[in-house]
């Protein structure tokens, strides 16, 4: 009877233990294809970006901030619309500085939601965002057709840290509440020009989100622009454009975009608002400016937080990230295999940066949150071209290190975005004590009394008293404040004269 062989333990050697270990590469490979191709990746990225904001639901009211809430509290409803959307009231406050009608209304309508609870503000633009989220990987799926594509963009779009104010600050969200319409629009335009789903019900979806976003913020006008060029470039051809009638599916936009861009030359002229945006040499620094803090958001936050310029060496290393950009730009302009996909996303990305690079006090973080999702998938096509043009040896060690890769960036990337939320976070914190302080030291003050203020948070009197005292009125009512230093202060109580009270915040 002949024995039954024994089963082999050994490992496989030569040719059969190099086939033996392609094989698990692969399988090790296909593994991480599948879990970075799942669509069941987005409900994990939205739990992170939730995470990374989760902080902010604990923060209070800062800076801008104060000025919508007493303004919601001391203008009825009807009186605070129409103001809001007539033209002609643009520069007579604060809230009212732009002519952005449906913005000031939303801060009107949240107040009447929430009053002076801070949490609600802050979970309703968490919400917005995690909402900005989900349309970035549909539209980012639309056009790329890979489901790792759409979920790297998403990723990238959540945890960005170069704009996290327009997420961790309520006044900064307002770049965040047009984010949504416009994106909606977009998506729903690209569904119409597509051919798939309800076309007419999708076609009137995009309009009305069109309308709203604009109203909300000027710079969704340059939709007027993006929506041909996805539908010449990609739904299309690019040859469709030299025929009138291809236009005409873009006339009510067209009509929506004069009436504004109109009543906001009106405004500018007339009223002498605004002229912190002027067209100049000036926007090819803030282009490179956004260029660089896209590749290396290391910077300040917000520039009522920090007037100081950035260190020597960031603002080098900011300007080789510029470069990049810009070089990657050429590559995407150049490619042959996706010739129009490139295009498109280069063009959505410059021009949604356009109306900002005309701001003469320069580029700061908050601004580039519209910008985000062409800025995402701009990334994400940049990466698909080189993953074309490595040879397979190279693509099949990227692949391996892929999952590697993502944690060394996300990690440092939610690590900085957290920084930067925790700065606004204190600054926030600071203001509440400080009210807290002035309620307890002083309890009331008589309307006619002015109320001189010693070492105020920052963030309340860095250009002018205007916050400060907007704070102040929020719980005292109509009252005069200005904030002191120690030495005018100092000199005032040893010639007191009128009816004053000072106040110093601090231990």
């Amino acid at each position: 009877m002949s024995a039954v062989p024994a089963r082999q333990t050994t490992q496989p050697r030569g040719e059969d233990a190099n086939s033996a270990d392609r094989v698990r590469e692969d399988e090790s490979r296909l593994a991480w294809a599948g879990v970075l191709s799942s669509r069941l990746l987005l409900p994990v990225i939205l739990l992170v970006a939730f995470a990374l904001y989760a902080p902010t639901l604990d923060d209070w009211f800062f800076a801008d901030d104060f000025w919508f809430l007493r303004s919601s509290q001391a203008t009825p409803m009807g009186e605070y619309v129409a103001e809001a959307f007539d033209f002609r009231q643009t520069g007579t406050s604060p809230e009212l500085d732009r002519y952005r009608p449906l913005y000031p209304v939303v801060w009107r309508l949240m107040y009447s939601a929430f009053g002076q609870d801070a949490l609600g503000y802050h979970a309703l633009l968490v919400a917005l965002h995690l909402g900005c989220t989900v349309l970035v990987w549909f539209i980012a799926f639309r056009l790329i057709k890979l489901t790792w594509a759409a979920n790297l963009a998403a990723l990238i779009f959540a945890v960005h840290p170069v704009y996290t104010d327009a997420v961790a600050w309520i006044s900064g969200g307002n770049r965040l509440l047009v984010t949504f319409p416009y994106l909606l629009c977009l998506l729903l335009f690209m569904r119409y020009a597509d051919g798939k789903g309800r076309r007419g019900a999708c076609y009137l979806g995009s309009f009305l989100a069109f309308l709203t976003a604009i109203l909300l913020h000027s710079t969704a006008l340059t939709l007027a622009v993006v929506l041909p060029a996805y539908a010449f470039l990609v739904a299309g051809r690019p040859a469709e454009s030299l025929r009138a009638r291809s236009w005409i599916r873009f006339a009510p936009f067209a009509a929506a975009s004069l009436a504004l861009i109109g009543i906001q030359v009106w405004v500018r002229t007339h009223l002498g608002v605004e002229e912190s945006f002027r067209f100049g040499w000036h926007q090819y620094g803030n282009y490179g400016h956004y260029l660089g803090m896209a590749l290396f958001p290391v910077f300040p936050v917000n520039i009522e937080r920090f007037a100081d310029p950035l260190p020597p060496l960031l603002s080098a290393l900011e300007g080789v990230a510029s470069v990049a950009m810009i070089l990657t730009t050429v590559v995407l302009l150049t490619q042959r295999r996706w010739p129009y996909l490139g295009l498109f996303i280069v063009l959505w990305l410059y021009v949604s940066l356009l109306p900002d690079s005309t701001l003469t006090m320069g580029a700061y973080g908050r601004t580039l949150y519209m910008s985000g999702a062409s800025l995402a998938i701009f990334f994400v096509v940049a990466l698909l071209y080189l993953k074309e043009t490595l040879p397979a040896s190279l693509l099949r060690l990227g692949t391996r290190a892929a999952p590697f890769l993502v944690m060394a960036v996300l990690v440092p990337t939610a690590l900085l975005a957290l920084h930067h939320i925790r700065g606004l976070g204190e600054d926030a914190a600071e203001n509440e004590a400080f009210i807290t302080q002035l309620r307890r030291s002083v309890p009331r003050l008589d309307p006619q009394a002015v109320l001189y203020v010693v070492r105020s948070p920052r963030n309340l009197t860095v250009f002018d008293d205007t916050r400060l005292d907007a704070l102040v009125e929020l719980y005292y009512g109509e009252v005069e404040v200005r904030s002191l230093s120690v030495a005018e202060a100092a000199e005032m109580e040893a010639s007191p004269a009128g009816e004053y009270r000072i106040f110093r915040f601090g231990p």
